[in-house]
C-alpha cells in the first residue's frame, strides 16, 4: 500500500535559498558572513519544527553566495603562479590567443608574498613552435595577475560572474618563462576528458559535416555549431535540442529502464543502474544543470518504487535545486539553470489542468498529439521569461514544431548510440551506416532552419522589469492548482498585479534626453536617445553589450553614425547585423573610404547594403535631427582625406544640441585639426581617448567644457592633469563604467554604471 504524498518541505527550502543567494550577490561586506554564519546556526537550534527550517537554509544561501561571488584576492600586478591544468586548451578566435582554466594555484609576488586561489583564467601568446598543454600538467610560468571585471554596461556581460560560475576567481595573461611538469606529457590526465575528445573523433569519422550537431545531443559539445545552425534552431524556438538536457538524460534511462523492466529486474537494481549511468554521463558531458536535475529527478522516482512511496514530481525537482545550488549557488544566476527548471516547472504545474482536460478526449492517437502539444506549450511558458532576459524574443514557431523536432532529435540519439555500438564491432560497416543518420541529421537541421526563416518565427521582446516579471509569474501560478484561492479570486489578484505593474512601469518611463557612452576600453561607442528614436554614435569594436542593450530596451538602431572605419569604432557593426537588430540607415564621413579601411569592415558595409540598409556620406555643415536633438557635422572638410592619410585626421567631429545642453564629440581627431572643432561646449567627449596628442590648451580653452567623458582603459595623466586645469570635472569609463548624461529642464545630470 502506497504512503501519503511527501510534504513538499523540500520547495520550500529551494525557494528559501535561492532567496538567499539572490540577495546575498548584493551584498559585498565582509561582515555579512559573520551575520549569516550567526543566524544559520540560529536556524539550526529551532529546525525542530519544520516551518523554521527555510529560515537556516535563506541564511544558508546569503552565506554560501557572499563566499562564492566576493572572494578575497591578492593585488592586481605580476607573480610567479605555480598551477595544474584543467580541460582542453583553446585558441580564442578574436585575437589568436590561447585560453584555458588553471586550478589549485599557488602565487608569488615579486616582494615574496604567497598567496592560493582555486581557479585562473590563462591567456597567453602561444610560441611558434609552442608544446601544447594538456590536462593535469603543471605549469610555473612569469604573469600579469588582474581582477576580472562584472557588467560594465546596462544589459552588458558580466565577465566576473560567468568566470565564477565555473570555480575561477581571477585572470592572469602572460607566460613568461614557463616550464611545464612533466615535460614529456603527451596525453590528458582527466579520464572522462579523454574519452569525450575520443567519442568527437570517432563521431567525425562517422558523421563526417553532420557531427557537430551529433557532439551537441551526445556530450554537450556546442563549440562546433555553425551560427547558421544555432540561430536557425534558435529562431525555430528548438535551441534546447543543441545541449545535453533534460529531453536527452530522460530518454537515455528510459532505455535503460525498459531494457531492465525487460528483464524483470527489481526497482532497487534500476535504481542502481540509473546511478551507475548518469553520474559518469554527467561528468562527460560537464556535470550541467540540466543533467543534475534530470538526473535527480529521475532517481527520486525511481526511489519511490523502491520505498513504495508516491512520488512528487515538485519535490523531486526542488531536490535537484537543493543539490546544485548548495554546491555551485551562483548557478542560479545561469541561463540554462533557469530555463532548465522553468520548462520542468512548467510542464508540472501547469500541466496537471490541461492533463485533466485531455484525458477526457476519447481517440488515443488525437489525445496524444493533443498531450504533446500541450507539454510543449506549458515547457515554452515555464522558460518564457529566462529566455527572453537571454535571447530578448519569443519563438511562436516553437509552439508548433517542437514536439516534432522532439521526436526527431530522439531518433537522431538513439541512432547515434546504435552506430557508436555498431562502430567497436564492425567500422566500415558503421560508416556506411553513418552515411543513412547524416542524411537524417541533415533533414532535421534544414527542416528547423527553414522554420526558423520564416519572418514570423521568432518575435523580439523587451527584457522585462522586475516588477512586471513578478507580475507575469504570479499570473501563471494562480493557473495552477497549487494556490487555494477560487476562481473569482484568481482573476481578481492576477488582474491587480498586472496592472499595478502596468502602472509602475508607465510612472517610470524615462522620457528626457539621453547620452549613454559605452565602456568598451580603448574602444568607442554612444548611443543617443530622444524618446523613441535611437541614434548610435560608433559601435566598438566588440559590439556585444551594445546589440544585447539595444534588444533588451526594445529599441531599433534608427540611425548609425560611424566617426571613422578604425576597427575600435566600427566592427561592432558585425554584432548588430547578426543579431538582426533594426537598422535605419548609417553615416560615414566623405572620406571615411578614401584612408586605409580594413577589407573586414568594408565587407560588413556591403552586408548592410544587401540587406536594404542606406549608406550615406555627411560632411562638415551636414545636420542629422530628432525630435530634441540635433548632430551638426564640424569636421572634416569634404575632399581632404586620400589614400596616405591617417583616417583619424578625417574622423567626425559631431556638435550634439540636446535642449540647452551641448556635447562636443571629437571621436579621434587629433590635436592637427582639432582647432577647427573649437566651439564652446557644456560637455566635452574627449578625443582619442584621452590621448596626450590631443585636447591641447588652446583647444580647451577655446571650448571651456564644465564636464569631460573619456572612453578609455586607463587615462593619460598629462590628458586628465590639462583637463582638469581647464575647469572640467572629468569621467572616465574605466572607473564609472558607462557614463549617462540625461537632459533636464534645467542643466543635465552625470551618472555612472559602477557607483
Amino acid at each position: 500500500m502506497q504512503k501519503k504524498c511527501p510534504r513538499r518541505w523540500l520547495a520550500h527550502c529551494a525557494l528559501a535559498i535561492a532567496a538567499g543567494i539572490f540577495l546575498g550577490i548584493r551584498l559585498e561586506t565582509p561582515l555579512i558572513y559573520a551575520v549569516a554564519s550567526f543566524a544559520a546556526l540560529l536556524g539550526i537550534g529551532i529546525t525542530r519544527c519544520r516551518y523554521f527550517v527555510p529560515i537556516f537554509f535563506f541564511f544558508l544561501g546569503i552565506t554560501l553566495c557572499c563566499r562564492a561571488a566576493h572572494p578575497a584576492l591578492p593585488p592586481e600586478g605580476k607573480y610567479t603562479v605555480n598551477a595544474r591544468v584543467q580541460g582542453e586548451a583553446t585558441i580564442r578566435e578574436t585575437d589568436g590567443r590561447i585560453a584555458l582554466y588553471l586550478k589549485d594555484a599557488k602565487l608569488r609576488s615579486e616582494s615574496g608574498s604567497e598567496y592560493t586561489l582555486n581557479g585562473l583564467y590563462w591567456t597567453y601568446w602561444p610560441e611558434e613552435e609552442g608544446t601544447p598543454l594538456f590536462d593535469g600538467q603543471r605549469v610555473m610560468f612569469d604573469g600579469k595577475l588582474y581582477h576580472p571585471e562584472g557588467k560594465r554596461n546596462p544589459h552588458g556581460f558580466d565577465f566576473k560572474l560567468y568566470l565564477l560560475q565555473k570555480g575561477v576567481q581571477a585572470g592572469v595573461s602572460g607566460a613568461e618563462n614557463m616550464v611545464r611538469l612533466p615535460a614529456g606529457q603527451t596525453t590528458h590526465r582527466d579520464v572522462f576528458l579523454r574519452v569525450r575528445l575520443w567519442l568527437e573523433q570517432r563521431l567525425d569519422l562517422l558523421l563526417k559535416d553532420q557531427s557537430p550537431l551529433a557532439k551537441a545531443l551526445l556530450i554537450g559539445n556546442v563549440r562546433d555549431i555553425p551560427d547558421e545552425m544555432r540561430e536557425g534552431f534558435r529562431r525555430a524556438g528548438v535551441a534546447h535540442v543543441l545541449s545535453v538536457s533534460g529531453l536527452h538524460v530522460m530518454l537515455i534511462v528510459g532505455l535503460m529502464i525498459w531494457l531492465l523492466d525487460r528483464m524483470y529486474a527489481p526497482p532497487w537494481v534500476m535504481l542502481a543502474a540509473v546511478f551507475l549511468l548518469l553520474v559518469p554521463y554527467s561528468l562527460l558531458t560537464g556535470a550541467k544543470a540540466p543533467v543534475i536535475r534530470a538526473g535527480v529527478l529521475a532517481g527520486y522516482q525511481l526511489y519511490a518504487r523502491v520505498a513504495r512511496r508516491r512520488w512528487d514530481a515538485v519535490t523531486g525537482c526542488s531536490l535537484g535545486a537543493l543539490i546544485i545550488l548548495l554546491f555551485h549557488p551562483l548557478q542560479l544566476f545561469d541561463a540554462g539553470f533557469q530555463m532548465s527548471f522553468g520548462a520542468v516547472l512548467g510542464m508540472i504545474l501547469l500541466g496537471d489542468a490541461l492533463r485533466r482536460g485531455i484525458g477526457r478526449i476519447r481517440r488515443e492517437g488525437l489525445r496524444k498529439v493533443i498531450y504533446a502539444y500541450s507539454v510543449a506549450l506549458c515547457a515554452a511558458l515555464g522558460a518564457a521569461l529566462p529566455v527572453i532576459c537571454t535571447y530578448n524574443s519569443f519563438s511562436l514557431m516553437g509552439l508548433l514544431v517542437n514536439p516534432a523536432v522532439c521526436l526527431m532529435t530522439e531518433l537522431l540519439l538513439l541512432s547515434e548510440i546504435f552506430l557508436l555500438a555498431v562502430s567497436f564491432l564492425s567500422l566500415p560497416f558503421a560508416v556506411e551506416a553513418g552515411e543513412v543518420i547524416a542524411h537524417l541529421s541533415r533533414f532535421v537541421t534544414e527542416g528547423v532552419g527553414k522554420a526558423g526563416s520564416i519572418s514570423w518565427a521568432s518575435t523580439p521582446v523587451p527584457t522585462p522589469a522586475w516588477y512586471l516579471a513578478a507580475a507575469i509569474i504570479l499570473c501563471l501560478l494562480l493557473c495552477t492548482r497549487y494556490i487555494r484561492m477560487s476562481g473569482k479570486r484568481r482573476i481578481l489578484t492576477g488582474a491587480s498585479a498586472f496592472v499595478l505593474s502596468m502602472a509602475v512601469l508607465l510612472c517610470s518611463y524615462n522620457s528626457n534626453v539621453r547620452y549613454i557612452q559605452f565602456s568598451m576600453g580603448d574602444a568607442d561607442a554612444a548611443v543617443l536617445l530622444d524618446g523613441d528614436e535611437t541614434v548610435i554614435i560608433d559601435t566598438g569594436e566588440y559590439g556585444s553589450d551594445l546589440s544585447n542593450y539595444l534588444l533588451a530596451e526594445g529599441r531599433r538602431a534608427d540611425q548609425i553614425i560611424l566617426t571613422h572605419l578604425h576597427t575600435d569604432h566600427a566592427l561592432g557593426l558585425e554584432y548588430l547585423l547578426k543579431d538582426h537588430v533594426p537598422i535605419g540607415c548609417i553615416y560615414l564621413s566623405t572620406e571615411a573610404l578614401k584612408t586605409q579601411t580594413s577589407e573586414h569592415i568594408l565587407a560588413l558595409l556591403d552586408m548592410a547594403r544587401e540587406r536594404g540598409i542606406a549608406v550615406h556620406e555627411i560632411s562638415e555643415g551636414d545636420e542629422i535631427t530628432t525630435a530634441r536633438t540635433k548632430i551638426r557635422v564640424l569636421w572634416p572638410l569634404e575632399g581632404t582625406g586620400h589614400a596616405l592619410k591617417d583616417a583619424n585626421d578625417c574622423a567626425l567631429a559631431l556638435l550634439i544640441s540636446m535642449g540647452d545642453t551641448d556635447i562636443l564629440h571629437m571621436s579621434d581627431v587629433t590635436g592637427t585639426y582639432e582647432k577647427y572643432c573649437a566651439i564652446p561646449a557644456e560637455i566635452l567627449r574627449v578625443a582619442h581617448h584621452g590621448s596626450q596628442n590631443s585636447s591641447k590648451e588652446d583647444f580647451l580653452n577655446a571650448v571651456r567644457p564644465g564636464t569631460a567623458i573619456v572612453s578609455c582603459n586607463a587615462l593619460n595623466e598629462k590628458t586628465y592633469s590639462r583637463l582638469a586645469n581647464a575647469g572640467a570635472m572629468v569621467y572616465d569609463t574605466d572607473k564609472h563604467g558607462a557614463l549617462t548624461v540625461t537632459v533636464r529642464e534645467k542643466g543635465y545630470s552625470l551618472q555612472g554604471y559602477i557607483r
